[in-house]
């Protein structure tokens, strides 16, 4: 049902896009699950992405493996809902775990460190004349997210997510049964904070900062597609 492949995946579905620099770090995506046993290499390759300041490194868990017999802990119907928006926007015909994705624009299961660091270097190569954001928290955990604009397509917003520390898991059931996995940079929310009209921006943004590693915040049509901006706070 969930198809495993080997393929790489350009931006060719957004060719009628116009063309968007995009400046390092770039935001790379995991979408992995426990319960799937072609995973943990994936796992450990964004292990080593998130190790790179020219990397912005998320997993997002998502939750169409748990009827398997083991329910991963960081799965999230929101995670799942946004890969399926990533198949309708590279046009792919099903979703796939583990599945890497880069700045929007490049996708392939993400098993191997080599094709992944060529990913990173082909995304960042598309420019440097791009919005930049920058990140200031409070002693009250307020983040201030600043935007400073370019001019970008229209229905581009301002993402936001909250990651977690590396953790060690015991899974018991599924595919992986008898497996300790590490996890590293889990997504455990995504919010859209602001549409962004290409001009100066603010927001106040007050996340659940509970057991945080850090925060990302990324600029992406909200259909999805290339990434034009992106960056993080480590809070751990």
């Amino acid at each position: 049902m969930f198809a495993r492949r080997t393929f790489i995946h350009t931006a060719a579905a957004f060719a009628a896009a116009p063309a968007l620099a995009a400046p390092a770090p770039v935001l790379v995506e995991l979408f992995t699950s426990q319960g799937c046993s072609s995973c943990p290499p994936a796992d450990d390759v964004l292990a080593r992405l998130a190790q790179r300041a020219d990397v912005v490194a998320l997993a997002f868990h998502v939750d169409y493996w748990d009827y398997i017999g083991w329910k991963d802990p960081y799965a999230r119907p929101a995670f799942t809902a946004r890969q399926r928006a990533y198949r309708t926007a590279f046009g792919n015909k099903s979703i796939y775990t583990p599945q890497m994705v880069f700045n929007g624009v490049i996708e392939f299961p993400g098993q191997t460190e080599a094709e992944a660091l060529r990913a990173v270097a082909a995304a960042s190569a598309r420019g440097a004349a791009a919005p930049k954001i920058s990140l200031t928290r409070a002693a009250d955990g307020e983040i201030t997210v600043a935007v400073e604009g370019s001019m970008l397509a229209p229905g581009a917003v301002v993402f936001g997510a909250v990651y977690g520390a590396r953790s060690a898991t015991k899974v018991r059931r599924g595919e992986n049964a008898g497996r300790t996995l590490s996890n590293v940079n889990m997504a455990r929310s995504l919010e859209t904070l602001s549409p962004y009209l290409g001009t100066k921006l603010e927001i106040s943004w007050r996340p659940d900062l509970t057991d945080a590693a850090g925060v990302a915040v990324w600029i992406q049509p909200k259909d999805l597609g290339p990434v034009t901006a992106s960056t993080q706070l480590r809070l751990a």
